[in-house]
């Protein structure tokens, strides 16, 4: 069996080398004469998955995108040829979490304004939204989701319209990218709406580029009445906005769900539902995550925020990765390679807190026994 991968699936060889012959290119360009021999193709989301590329694949049997997101793969089409396509749905939502949650942190420090008692409106309430959710209620925030098709469901969390999300202290975005019909992603804010936010706003981007126009953030930005940016998407992916990034607080080339962990869980869930596919029995293959550089931490009393916000950011600090962003940006190839030579970043379980806590635990650490 022939298996064309993304060169930059972590622990693509473990999960996906025994069952065949792996060939691994780059997932923004892969070669057509690979394509041509391939059984199976695994990818991350740059890989655009449509006709044209199945044209150049006779013998493609699977697809699976090691990501969230699917907006990158023309499923129907898929379906239309009879070729399996798996995604791995909540793989990175920890690591998205952690990555919203170092940005809050940062900026709390920066502002000087407490994450306790701060609204935060997350639009969009899946699998990445709802990891925000848990972890600002757990260091006091008060957060809000809208999602239309979610908010009838009674499970215990506020949902709210668009513009009352848009109304909290800080706005993060958490949308698949829809272009078109009722439930339209593509451009949702823009124009007066985002015109009118008010000066000082934190609003985050983790989700797609395409979600908020650039040159009209670019415009907020020069008028009198400016936010606190952060982007990790960006419209026209690769080759960014160099001007937008200036307007920024932080800035990171679509990194928020780069966990090692969380990239590892995406290459497990794909190396799953191919066995199962392929009907391949066994036990699937596990990635073999490293020992992080910091595993215990005692606590000598009961944490304040501040010294949550700092544990946070021992483990994952968003200023490295925003600071070589600005270092290194100079056009689409510099965006790819620093996320092909990403850092190792481990989530915020590798780290066991003791003695045990709520709020640790609540967030997401590991803990020691509960007394």
């Amino acid at each position: 069996m022939r298996i064309l991968a993304d060169e930059n699936i972590p622990y693509s060889a473990e999960i996906f080398g025994k069952f065949g012959d792996l060939v691994k290119a780059d997932g923004r360009h892969m070669p057509e004469s690979e394509l041509r021999k391939a059984d199976a193709l695994i990818i991350r989301s740059i890989t655009r998955v449509n006709s044209d590329l199945l044209d150049l694949a006779p013998n493609l049997k699977f697809v699976g995108t090691c990501t969230i997101g699917t907006d990158h793969v023309d499923i129907p089409e898929l379906a239309r040829r009879g070729i399996g396509f798996s995604s791995a749905p909540g793989c990175n939502r920890i690591s998205v979490g952690e990555y919203i949650m170092s940005v809050l942190a940062v900026l709390s420090m920066r502002l000087r304004r407490p994450l306790r008692g701060m609204t935060l409106g997350i639009v969009g309430g899946g699998n990445t939204g709802s990891a925000v959710y848990d972890k600002a209620k757990a260091i006091g925030m008060e957060p809000v989701i809208c999602d239309p098709p979610l908010s009838s469901r009674n499970d215990g969390r506020k949902y709210v319209s668009f513009d009352e999300a848009l109304s909290m202290d800080a706005v993060t975005f958490h949308v698949p990218l829809i272009r078109e019909g009722e439930l339209r992603t593509y451009h949702m804010l823009e124009g007066e709406r985002l015109m009118g936010l008010a000066k000082g706003k934190i609003l985050i981007n983790a989700s797609r580029g395409a979600v908020i126009p650039a040159e009209e953030l670019i415009e907020k930005q020069c008028s009198g009445s400016p936010l606190h940016l952060v982007l990790d998407t960006w419209e026209n992916e690769p080759a960014v906005s160099r001007e937008l990034a200036g307007f920024c607080d932080l800035t990171t080339p679509h990194i928020a769900g780069y966990s090692l962990d969380g990239k590892a869980r995406g290459t497990e869930m794909i190396g799953r539902a191919f066995m199962k596919f392929f009907g391949i029995q066994g036990e699937a293959p596990k990635a073999p995550l490293p020992e992080p550089a910091f595993s215990n931490i005692t606590l000598g009393r009961e944490p304040d925020e501040n010294d949550w916000l700092r544990l946070m950011l021992l483990v994952y600090d968003v200023r490295r990765d925003s600071d070589r962003f600005m270092r290194e940006y100079t056009g689409g190839a510099s965006f790819d390679h620093m996320r092909k030579t990403y850092l190792e970043r481990r989530e915020w379980s590798s780290l066991r807190v003791s003695p045990f806590s709520e709020t640790a635990k609540a967030l997401g650490f590991a803990c020691g026994e509960e007394k």
